[in-house]
């Protein structure tokens, strides 16, 4: 679907696509990338466009935290709402900042060092 506003100034991209105009994408091709179960990040929209869901899913730390498939992460993310849904950097990198403090559990034990980072402000 055509669902790009055009006051869009800045763009977020990622890999694969999970969920597009509410239909699950299957992402059980890549024996690397989205069969094995990581940590993962994504983004995803509802379909009236009024509310942005994140999500962490914390992993590598068995048997409290097993990540997820990228198959898994989209049937998450269409369970939540998600109309549309993108797999972002994962893995190490998976932390969530709410306010002041990361409030998941990175896979490394502490944040890690990365180059690019989404920032939501009210």
């Amino acid at each position: 679907g055509d669902w790009h506003p055009g006051w869009a100034t800045q763009i977020v991209s990622g890999h694969p696509t999970l969920v597009q105009d509410g239909v699950l994408i299957p992402n059980d091709f890549d024996g690397t990338l989205c069969t094995p179960r990581h940590p993962r990040t994504a983004l995803g929209l509802t379909q009236d466009l009024h509310t942005l869901i994140l999500a962490v899913i914390d992993g590598r730390d068995a048997p409290d935290a097993l990540g997820m498939t990228c198959n898994e992460l989209g049937q998450t993310m269409a369970f939540v709402g998600a109309h549309w849904a993108v797999n972002l950097d994962g893995g190490g990198s998976s932390a969530l900042w709410l306010r002041d403090r990361i409030v998941n559990q990175p896979s490394d034990g502490v944040e890690r060092k990365v180059a690019n980072h989404l920032g939501v402000v009210p």
